[in-house]
């Protein structure tokens, strides 16, 4: 049977991973409500702001919402208007109480208080005004910057102009009191072909004269003059006293049990360190308080709680004593398990479907238990069948590691900046990638480089794919698609931050784990294909490694390494840089001995390069010579010392051009580092930079030790 065949949603379905307050659209409406997952702290808070807004009485109506990036903020003021307006709040209000269930039958709230809250809130008249402050805000002075905000959304709210409030307060107000407003946007029609509603600005910049007479055809007490005026001035100050009035006129057309909510999404993003601002909303919710009450409230969502916002501000010596007082009703989301969120809402399987992987999980239970499995706890593998059924075709270690590649991405600047490492982003590639391999049957695991996909690519800034496109144009990649697949993975793990990284290094071995699609894929097999493609890419320069640990080079690390590979050397080079760079440095030979009361001087020399003359001994380091040990050793007169090093570059081609290697790098950079500009110096101009001043992907202390070790520890003879 297909994978698709098992979920208990149509995987195909849209989702939109990222809430909106402002998208209202019927199909995501549905979807937000129905597929909202309710935690304990969810069902609790839900609870705890319509009881206030139910039942309060008097004074103190902000609401703060605070809760990080990622911990569903958005989606959770969503639910809220939701449970409130007239047209969802029965569907809304089933799924809260349907979440009641799930708690603890001692623990509040119970059925009862919720069935307490729905009919105080069916006594109420409530409308609702939900938006993202930081979408519709202008940059006008900071003063009285949140009063316009809120301005403008009350007169979107009752049909006017959302952007010149003038005009609204001045011509659409007063036209809509006396029931000509309809009468005027017909006339507009009739006279521009053209409707009022969405072309307001347009009209006032090319026909306003022709607007205000018109208006006055069904308003005779228009000053044709004064509006005009007041409608051009774009400076004109709108106070917090004026807004109060406003609402003050509105709610006087209503009965006492009406309410009116400002729901404002992103708050302290917005306000950010700006204390006009601050204090700009805290004494809008202190007058609403004081002067209106219970019927305006005031909602805001922020990514910090009230004293960390105040702290942040540029001017901590204000006093926000107020502000924290008006907003009573505090809420803390907890920061939910992105992993969680994205099973239950996009991997929740029907019961035939649980069947089958039940009898699945019983059958393969030892292979699953081991084959994906690390070196470190935090990527997981199955904890049990429950878990199991749930995550399939997904390996729990997947959801973790992809966040860490998101977040890596985003710090190297791979990504733009919408993809981060929150819910959205997991249960948006998720989403995409178990959509590609529905049509695969029972068995199939999701291998790793699936999440490499449209979805994620098409994040990708410039720089990410300059770096890739080099080598998918490898012939030996172009024409392999599993060599691909291993570019993928690598480009993903390899670019893991400092901490990710000792976690989860890029060895061929977690590699190999990250490709494979099934529990009974031998892995020694899967190893030795990826090592086979590492290899190459290697040998063009498109990574390095180091101490078994892959990465790509950079851009202009790549193109430098090429400069390197076909710089020439010079056996002068080969000497003077293993003397003055290994031999000088490690083993600090001394061409002056005391003994007793002799001193003795040392000739060095390595093979035929005389770097000290004229010694009582010579002491010699033989790096190329050609000879055989035992021959070297016999033909050596007695009065001198030679350390056969050679013997093991004869035995060992790989350290031989490891060595080489090193040599042209130390030699290019020597001759290009004072030359360089830019991006180039900061290549050539690394402290620790494996690809130039370790192409050999050994240290100094390692090189030595390659070179020196054998010779020290070995039985051959040493004269």
């Amino acid at each position: 049977m297909s994978i698709e065949t098992l979920y208990d949603k149509d995987i195909t379905r849209r989702i939109n991973p990222a809430v909106v307050v402002s998208e209202m659209e019927e199909y995501y409406i549905d979807q937000e409500i129905n597929e909202y997952e309710f935690t304990q702290g969810i069902t609790k808070n839900v609870y705890k702001f319509l009881s206030a807004v139910a039942s309060k009485k008097e004074g103190k109506t902000g609401v703060w919402i605070s809760g990080y990036y990622g911990s569903g903020k958005s989606h959770f003021i969503k639910y809220l208007f939701y449970c409130l307006n007239k047209k969802f709040k029965d569907q809304a209000l089933k799924r809260f109480e349907d979440s009641i269930k799930l708690l603890d039958p001692l623990d509040e709230p119970s059925l009862a208080q919720v069935e307490s809250l729905k009919r105080s809130l069916n006594g109420l008249d409530i409308d609702e005004i939900m938006f993202n402050i930081d979408a519709v805000a202008d940059n006008k002075d900071e003063k009285e910057r949140i009063t316009r905000v809120l301005f403008k959304k009350l007169n979107e709210f009752r049909g006017y102009n959302n952007t010149n409030i003038a005009l609204a307060l001045y011509l659409e107000k007063p036209l809509d009191e006396k029931g000509q407003f309809q009468a005027f946007k017909e006339k507009i029609k009739a006279s521009f072909n053209e409707n009022w509603d969405g072309n307001q600005i347009r009209f006032i910049r090319r026909y306003l004269d022709k607007v205000i007479e018109i208006a006055k055809e069904f308003d005779a007490d228009i000053d044709k003059e004064s509006i005009k005026a007041s409608i051009l001035d774009t400076n004109q100050d709108y106070t917090i006293e004026a807004f109060i009035k406003e609402i003050q006129e509105y709610l006087s057309t209503k009965n006492e049990n009406y309410r009116l909510l400002f729901l404002l999404d992103e708050v302290s993003q917005y306000i950010g360190s700006n204390t006009a601002l601050l204090l700009n909303l805290q004494t809008i919710v202190e007058e609403i308080g004081t002067q209106i009450g219970t019927q305006v409230w005031i909602v805001c969502t922020a990514q910090q709680d009230l004293s960390n916002l105040i702290n942040n501000t540029d001017n901590k010596g204000e006093d926000f004593g107020k502000i924290l007082g008006r907003f009573e009703t505090v809420i803390s989301l907890e920061s939910q398990d992105a992993a969680y969120i994205t099973k239950k809402r996009i991997l929740s399987k029907k019961s035939e479907g649980i069947g089958y992987l039940n009898e699945y999980y019983k059958d393969y239970k030892g292979a699953i238990e081991n084959q994906f499995v690390f070196d470190h706890d935090l990527y997981e593998n199955y904890s049990d069948k429950e878990d199991f059924i749930l995550t399939y075709p997904f390996v729990p270690y997947q959801f973790r590691l992809v966040s860490d590649v998101f977040e890596s991405f985003s710090n190297v600047g791979y990504v733009g900046e919408g993809v981060k490492n929150t819910e959205r982003a997991i249960l948006g590639i998720t989403h995409f990638t178990a959509n590609l391999c529905k049509d695969e049957t029972l068995g199939y695991f999701v291998p790793f480089d699936l999440f490499f996909n449209e979805q994620l690519e098409k994040n990708l800034t410039h720089h990410a794919r300059g770096i890739l496109d080099k080598a998918y144009h490898i012939e030996d990649v172009k024409t392999n698609p599993f060599a691909r697949r291993v570019v993928n993975v690598l480009f993903m793990v390899s670019n893991l931050g400092d901490v990710q990284s000792i976690n989860f290094p890029a060895t061929i071995e977690n590699i190999a784990l990250l490709i494979m699609d099934a529990v009974d894929t031998p892995k020694m097999e899967m190893q030795k294909k990826v090592d086979s493609v590492l290899n190459v890419l290697v040998s063009k320069n498109i990574i390095q490694v180091a101490e078994g640990k892959y990465r790509f080079l950079k851009e202009d690390e790549i193109e430098v390494a090429q400069l390197i590979k076909n710089s020439p050397i010079t056996n002068e080079d080969r000497l003077t840089y293993l003397y003055d760079d290994v031999i000088q440095k490690v083993v600090k030979p001394n061409p002056n001995i005391s003994y007793g009361n002799r001193n003795f001087k040392i000739a060095l020399k390595i093979d035929d390069k005389e770097i000290g003359a004229r010694g009582d001994f010579n002491l010699k380091f033989s790096i190329y010579d050609s000879t055989e040990l035992d021959h070297l050793a016999h033909a050596t007169s007695s009065q001198d010392m030679i350390v056969g090093i050679h013997d093991w570059f004869k035995h060992d081609k790989d350290l031989a051009t490891k060595v080489s290697d090193y040599v042209r790098t130390q030699k290019f950079i020597s001759r290009n580092f004072s030359a360089a500009t830019g991006s180039r110096s900061e290549t050539l101009g690394k402290p620790i930079n494996y690809c130039l001043r370790k192409l050999s992907y050994v240290s100094r202390k390692n090189l030595w030790k390659l070179l020196l070790f054998p010779v020290i520890k070995s039985s051959q003879p040493m004269t």
